[in-house]
């Protein structure tokens, strides 16, 4: 027992030393770069035991000779000593300057990372049975991403995307991506672009999803965020820009399709969607009845949304919608029922027409739909009545 511990001892010591540390990495990334094939490079490693690792300049290419990896720091807070009764505890992982390009070309069809678990993986013996282990237990604390980009290229996808983040933060309660439950406490995102570009038509079928992983938050937060979506098939583009916005959740449980929010809060925020792929299919009028299953139980207790415009375009239709006010609360949507109480909404639309006021009780059924205390107030008219359909059928001008 002495000598283990004296080993340990001297293990610790020698860890400390920079020069140990880095014959080390030196040893390891020399390894690896034989094994993989291609150019790997590590400026260096910082170690504090028993918590600290801190890598500087990390590049990794594939076998195009293309960037695959990089980054100029990442800071592992994990407890080390955890290891030895089999839990992976990382604190905390900090990345700056981050680059990852991932891709898949065809006719290979296979990721361009693909060839690190080749390199890894022995083909030699395998057993054919294997019993599952289950002795380890991994779990992270927070992620940061600072000053990163991360790009997407699938050629048999057909799907592009590219993210630009300023900053990133996410904080998570419970962490195990083996079972597919993720808890997070806190999403921040700042400074950021998102562009996804499909070069296929949408796909409409039915085929029942896989499972849904149990994702869950507390809060998110957004500002600065520019997201695009396009369809270079059916020629649809979609931009979003966001200046602030803030979501409270009460119980996000998607196995279960519940989704509860306490507050949704948007700011300065604009969207300019344009569609000019064929015209949608009209709605089929003949019956007494519209469907109301969204798949989901939805609720929101607070809206508030603060200075909005979008711009709709379809072929040769156009809607603008300018300095967008509203604060709105109880909103329900279920199998049965649309529950919402606008309290307030007010807009300027671009041929000038100006709703200064816009307030109502809204209860929709699958059969009719009830616009109690409806208030409907413009530069030159006011409405209040109480308004009861039997029958409606949503416009689809725009969809």
């Amino acid at each position: 027992m002495l000598a283990f511990q004296g080993l340990f001892l001297l293990v610790y010591i020698l860890l400390q030393i920079p020069r140990v540390q880095n014959m080390l990495v030196s040893k390891a990334i020399s390894f690896v770069r034989e094994k993989v094939e291609t150019e790997i490079q590590l400026e260096r490693i910082d170690i504090a035991f028993p918590k600290s690792v801190v890598l500087r300049n990390f590049y990794m290419e594939d076998r195009r000779e293309d960037t695959l990896l990089y980054f100029n720091r990442l800071e592992v807070d994990v407890d080390m000593l955890a290891l030895l009764k089999k839990e992976i505890q990382v604190n905390h992982i900090g990345f700056d300057q981050l680059v990852a390009k991932v891709d898949r070309k065809l006719p290979d069809s296979s990721f361009n990372f693909s060839f690190i678990f080749d390199a890894f993986t022995d083909t030699t013996n395998v057993k054919k049975t294997e019993e599952p282990d289950n002795g380890w237990s991994f779990d992270i604390k927070s992620i940061r991403f600072e000053r990163s980009t991360l790009s997407y290229n699938d050629e048999v996808s057909q799907l592009d995307a590219h993210l630009r983040i300023g900053n990133l933060e996410v904080g998570a309660e419970v962490f195990q991506p083996d079972t597919l439950k993720v808890y997070f406490d806190q999403i921040l995102l700042e400074n950021a672009s998102i562009k996804l570009v499909m070069h296929s038509a949408s796909d409409t079928s039915n085929d029942p999803p896989g499972d849904l992983p149990d994702i869950r938050f507390e809060t998110i937060e957004v500002r600065g965020v520019d997201f695009e979506m396009e369809n270079t098939v059916e020629k649809q583009d979609y931009k979003f820009s966001i200046g602030e916005a803030m979501i409270d959740a009460n119980d996000i449980n998607l196995p279960e399709k519940i989704i509860a929010l306490d507050q949704l809060t948007l700011l300065d925020a604009h969207a300019d969607i344009v569609s000019n792929g064929t015209t949608s299919k009209k709605p089929d009028s003949t019956g007494t009845e519209i469907s109301l299953d969204f798949g989901y139980n939805i609720s929101l207790a607070q809206i508030s949304l603060n200075n909005l415009a979008f711009q709709l375009n379809q072929d040769d239709r156009t809607l603008g919608i300018n300095d967008l006010n509203s604060q709105m609360k109880g909103l329900k949507l279920d199998r049965e029922s649309i529950q919402l109480n606008i309290e307030s909404l007010s807009f300027e639309e671009r041929s000038g027409l100006r709703l200064n006021q816009l307030a109502s009780k809204i209860n929709i059924g699958s059969t009719g739909a009830d616009l109690s205390d409806l208030l409907i107030r413009t530069d030159h008219s006011t409405i209040s009545l109480d308004l009861q359909s039997q029958c409606i059928f949503l416009p689809r001008m725009f969809i």
